[in-house]
């Protein structure tokens, strides 16, 4: 089946897959082929169990998207939260909820929460870019306590 990946703005088309099943299975040919799904539109995917090592998802609107289950690299997702424009450089932050603790990809960035917050200080310090990360840091770090508490009850 042929999908189309669009915009989330302009409704233009990012990518298309000729030949796949579904939204999930275009997505997963898309990350395996390290296409480029920044601002895509991609609102009540059900990414359970996908494997999206590879893929490029800043500025793509990810709400409701299922994505408990799905795979980035070695970790396994269980939740998202996103904001953006923010920084320097205006880009999307992700937070990734996974099997690992807290992940983030903002800009280049890929890593953990604390390698982040290390390279939030080291790259803008107290500046307001600086400030604006590490409240969204802040903010994460309370939701994913919130969850884990919900989970262990």
């Amino acid at each position: 089946m042929k999908i189309e990946i669009k915009n989330r703005w302009n409704n233009s088309v990012i990518w298309t897959s000729e030949d796949a099943a579904d939204l999930r299975d275009a997505i997963q040919k898309a990350s395996a082929l390290k296409i480029n799904l920044r601002g895509a539109y991609l609102g009540g995917a059900n990414l359970w169990g996908a494997y999206l090592g590879g893929a490029y998802l800043g500025g793509a609107n990810l709400g409701d998207a299922n994505l408990r289950g799905a795979k980035i690299n070695d970790l396994t997702l269980i939740a998202i939260r996103q904001i953006g424009p923010l920084g320097s450089r205006k880009d999307f932050c992700i937070a990734f909820r996974t099997d690992k603790g807290l992940w983030v990809r903002a800009g280049c960035f890929w890593g953990d929460i604390e390698k982040f917050k290390s390279s939030v200080t080291k790259t803008h310090g107290e500046n307001e870019h600086g400030q604006d990360y590490m409240a969204w840091i802040e903010m994460c770090e309370k939701w994913n306590a919130r969850e884990l508490a919900k989970e262990a009850k």
